[in-house]
């Protein structure tokens, strides 16, 4: 070695770089990091919301026929476990999966990103409307909290995620022959069909209520 000549720099430091080309990094081998603790953070609170909605089930099939939302509300717990799974896998796979097609995986967190604010902006007006928002009336208090929690975390992980990518060059994903570089598009819609499901089931809970005469038709006919 020459007094003269320079260590060659690292293709992490290249993507590291935030003056780097962008074409050098693309020719490094390099799409971008994305940020792996923060991914798995926010998988867990998701999975961690997914398992406490399932202390209303009791609370469910223990309500008498006067104050039944059946099953109405047994659909909002079923579509709110459902939407927080997929965020959970979501950030698993961001975290844990290779990149390999940098334009078809932004789309795909890009998708979930507007999931994760449509969620948040919904449950924040929910959680605004105090007692008098039908959630609260059905009794399903922890769905709001639980997922205006995960949808703001996931928002901003996925945000920040799509920032740091913002430099890497985008361009039109090349055929594979490896069978696992397509999973992203066999299943990316899945997330935004079950917040669609979970905004159904909510609709359907609103337009739901308690029949009253229900809990009425086996009580005693009262004495004139």
């Amino acid at each position: 070695m020459t007094a003269d000549s320079q260590p060659e720099e690292s293709p992490t430091a290249r993507a590291a770089d935030p003056d780097a080309d962008p074409r050098d990094v693309a020719a490094s081998g390099r799409t971008w990091s994305r940020p792996l603790a923060l991914h798995l953070v926010a998988a867990a609170l998701a999975l961690v919301g997914a398992s406490l909605l399932q202390l209303h089930w009791p609370e469910i099939r223990s309500r008498s026929a006067m104050d039944s939302w059946w099953p109405a509300d047994a659909a909002v717990v079923i579509a709110a476990t459902a939407y927080l799974l997929s965020v959970a896998a979501v950030h698993i796979w961001a975290a844990l999966w290779p990149v390999k097609h940098p334009l078809r995986e932004r789309l795909l967190l890009g998708r979930e990103l507007i999931s994760s604010l449509i969620v948040s902006v919904y449950f924040a007006i929910v959680i605004a409307q105090g007692p008098t928002s039908t959630l609260l009336r059905a009794g399903l208090w922890r769905v709001p909290p639980l997922l205006l929690l995960a949808a703001t975390v996931s928002l901003l992980v996925l945000a920040f995620t799509l920032w740091t990518a913002r430099r890497i060059p985008l361009r039109p994903d090349s055929g594979s022959s490896d069978p696992g570089s397509r999973t992203p598009s066999r299943w990316g819609m899945v997330p935004t069909i079950l917040v669609v499901g979970l905004l159904l089931a909510l609709a359907a809970l609103g337009r739901h209520q308690p029949n009253p005469r229900a809990g009425s038709a086996t009580a005693p006919a009262q004495q004139p």
